[in-house]
């Protein structure tokens, strides 16, 4: 397993009350690698709103370099401003990312259950190390390019 700090790309997965899904992605997170899975909520309010009507939720989040990733599923809090759980993890989530954005709220969620998520390379190609994925995304993704073509 690789580090959680690796994972840079994440999506949430709520249900709305006519049970119709919603997926949406979520720039700001923080995981303590075990069972709590904080969210910045800085503009989704659908995620907020189906989470007060269903709580169960899914998270994923991706290394996507390395093709691999966690997909966990719990029961998710939405703390605001004015809640001491908000002021507290405010505080971790500015020392990560900045102060960017406005956080509306956290979300945050307890972990029932963590199941990893692999490429089928790995699968089906027993040969294929983390290293063969990295070079294969940073050919597919045309990172080199980009990183020349933005100037960076």
């Amino acid at each position: 397993m690789i580090s959680h700090n690796n994972y840079i790309l994440c999506w949430l997965a709520t249900v709305n009350d006519d049970l119709l899904p919603n997926v949406s992605p979520k720039e700001m997170f923080l995981y303590d690698g075990i069972t709590n899975f904080y969210i910045a909520n800085i503009a989704s309010p659908n995620s907020e709103r189906n989470i007060q009507l269903n709580s169960k939720v899914c998270v994923c989040i991706l290394d996507i370099f390395r093709q691999v990733g966690l997909q966990m599923k719990g029961v998710a809090t939405v703390f605001k401003p004015d809640s001491i759980v908000y002021q507290k993890k405010v505080i971790d989530f500015h020392h990560k990312f900045g102060k960017r954005f406005y956080i509306k709220s956290i979300i945050h969620i307890d972990i029932d259950s963590t199941k990893e998520i692999v490429a089928p390379s790995y699968q089906f190609c027993p040969q294929t190390t983390s290293y063969d994925m990295i070079e294969d995304a940073l050919k597919s993704y045309r990172i080199k390019d980009l990183i020349a073509a933005y100037n960076i």
